[in-house]
């Protein structure tokens, strides 16, 4: 009987980290799962099943990596952080110092492949935190000497969202601000003419399902053409930020007549920054990354992962997650 090939997944029970999870049990791998919440994994994860196993510890514990990574043909790393908060891991501390642990971790087991998944619009002249962190941790696998594949998925959506979760409060009028659903927007200089306006731009996402982030994991693991590639995982559809929220709002909250309301996304993230300054820096519901970030187009093209990976991207919008 052959042995089955096991794969430590970091970040294992996080949003797409379980989705992760059971699409490698799925595909017949043996998972090693690091959790640093027993609570949370139990819920979140298929812990009664016989591939599974569950790895207590911190991501930058060199200990708890050795064991995760122990007996492992492959390494997914799933911790990232969208923002900062108090008693949490730092944009450093998950995007480039875990990662280096991890790779350290992943070689000295033996692993054959690594599989980092980063975002979309992570590029080497950014100047947000969020952005910068991700790129160098990108860097370092790269280097890594490993068989590795970098994921750039954009907007996930699926079960365990936690942005679902957050604009389903908005459009459901249980949180701030009550009376619409925020998001921010962009905006242009009319070069045309000297001193021209300045309009504002309506940002465009292509969601992504995060069973196909998942699927995209498992495929690169067992592909060899996916070794030393980069891909952009986003969705067929293209859809502005309004379009996305009021399908929110009708799916998860029929009934509702909240409307999406476009902040400019450079006039939040300076609030956020004199907020941060003055020591108020979890006052606001986001930093001043996510304001310019999220003023900023999220799309790609979906030609190279259906090539290359044989994965045709779902519409992340097209039913209830």
């Amino acid at each position: 009987m052959a042995q089955t090939r096991t794969v430590a997944v970091s970040g294992a029970s996080g949003f797409v980290g379980r989705h992760v999870v059971r699409a490698l049990l799925d595909a017949g791998y043996g998972v090693r799962a690091l959790v640093r919440d027993m609570g949370k994994a139990k819920r979140t994860l298929p812990v009664g099943a016989e591939s599974l196993t569950l790895v207590s510890g911190e991501v930058l514990d060199p200990a708890a990596l050795t064991e995760l990574c122990r007996g492992c043909v492959g390494v997914v790393n799933c911790v990232g952080v969208i923002r900062e908060s108090r008693g949490g891991l730092t944009f450093r501390q998950a995007h480039v110092l875990a990662v280096k642990g991890l790779l350290e971790a992943a070689r000295a087991a033996g692993a054959e492949r690594f599989v980092q998944v980063s975002a979309l619009g992570v590029n080497p002249t950014s100047q947000i935190p969020y952005q910068m962190t991700k790129f160098e941790g990108e860097q370092l696998v790269r280097r890594s000497g490993l068989a590795w594949t970098i994921l750039r998925p954009g907007m996930i959506l699926g079960e365990g969202s936690e942005f679902i979760a957050m604009a389903k409060q908005w459009t459901g009028g249980e949180a701030a601000p009550f009376i619409f659903a925020p998001y921010f927007t962009g905006q242009v200089e009319d070069t045309s003419v000297p001193l021209g306006p300045v309009h504002r731009v309506e940002p465009m996402l292509q969601p992504v399902a995060v069973e196909d982030v998942a699927r995209a994991a498992v495929i690169a693991l067992g592909s060899e053409r996916a070794t030393g590639e980069v891909f952009n995982l986003v969705g067929p559809k293209r859809v502005s930020w309004p379009e996305l929220l009021r399908w929110i709002r009708d799916t998860y909250t029929p009934g509702s007549s909240v409307e999406p309301f476009g902040l400019p996304g450079e006039v939040a993230a300076v609030a956020a920054d004199v907020a941060t300054l003055f020591g108020m820096k979890h006052v606001l519901p986001f930093d001043a990354g996510m304001a310019r970030m999220g003023s900023q187009s999220s799309v790609g093209e979906t030609v190279k992962v259906s090539l290359e990976l044989g994965l045709t991207p779902r519409e992340a919008m097209a039913g209830s997650h």
